[in-house]
């Protein structure tokens, strides 16, 4: 154990140990779930960006928790530049985030002693998982509300932009709010901001163009309110011959869409964690196989 490291004993046995995982000369946070026996398997989970890392936490360290129930090891992490990790938040990029994916599975490997390697990722994170699904040999793939391309991702952010502007600053000169991707300068979002290292790096890139060739076996959660994204993707996951098991949970789980949200930020939480038992089923199942 590196006297850099912080270990917490887990209410339901096993362990949670925080410590520094270094990738792209700087310092990644990473957080390894660690069952009380040996691990048969294990789980990097590549989260969320912005208000959405927040609001999808408490539904990855659910999965987390439940997975090393069953014996899986789970390791968390943020990306440099984000979170409670090391770097320049105007430095992030996709293949940056790709990277410390990459560096988080070898954590993982090494921490639990494990070979086979399960990948989650949650909205952005999707891609990311995708990116780097083939590096780190990725026996399995879930994906938790993912847009089907940074594209459409992006502009959906821009879009929550103008409905946040024009309902709590009354604004009405529409052009003043009206969503333009582009990627020579930064977007001020509520709470955050958009770099252009971001969308340069992003833009063009899809979850399936990422994936290549022989992409393997993916779960896709949605909720209902997103179910056009989940049949798209599916359509061409199936196309590159990926084994597709899809699932749709009532409700909005993007965080800005759960009603009333824009009204009121404390509103219902996100239905993400009524996906936790069946994903981690699945992870268990395919990570056996």
């Amino acid at each position: 154990m590196s006297p850099a490291e912080a270990v917490m004993r887990e209410p339901g046995g096993g362990s949670r140990v925080a410590g520094w995982i270094p990738a792209g000369g700087a310092r990644v946070l990473g957080v390894a779930h660690l069952p009380e026996g040996p691990a048969t398997a294990g789980v990097v989970v590549c989260p969320a960006l912005f208000a959405e890392r927040s609001a999808n936490r408490r539904a990855e360290v659910l999965l987390a928790h439940r997975l090393t129930e069953m014996g899986v090891a789970v390791l968390r992490f943020d990306y440099r530049g984000t979170g409670n990790s090391e770097g320049d938040a105007r430095q992030l990029t996709l293949d940056a985030a790709r990277d410390d994916c990459l560096a988080a599975a070898q954590r993982l490997r090494e921490r639990a002693e494990v070979e086979a390697i399960g990948v989650l990722g949650t909205r952005w994170g999707a891609l990311v998982s995708a990116c780097a699904a083939e590096g780190v040999g990725a026996r399995a793939l879930a994906l938790w509300e993912p847009k089907v391309d940074a594209d459409d991702y992006f502009e959906e952010l821009l879009q929550t932009r103008a409905f946040h502007l024009l309902w709590h600053r009354g604004r009405r000169d529409y052009d003043g709010v009206e969503p333009r991707l582009d990627a020579s300068r930064a977007f001020d979002m509520p709470g955050w901001r958009i770099e252009p290292a971001l969308l340069r790096s992003s833009l063009g890139r899809s979850v399936a163009g990422e994936l290549g060739a022989t992409p393997p076996p993916t779960r896709l959660v949605h909720a209902s309110g997103s179910r056009r994204d989940g049949e798209r993707l599916r359509d061409r996951l199936i196309g590159l011959g990926a084994r597709v098991d899809a699932s749709v949970l009532e409700g909005w789980a993007t965080w800005w869409w759960t009603p009333n949200r824009l009204m009121d930020p404390a509103a219902a939480p996100p239905a993400l964690e009524a996906a936790v038992p069946d994903t981690a089923a699945w992870f268990v199942e395919r990570l056996a196989a």
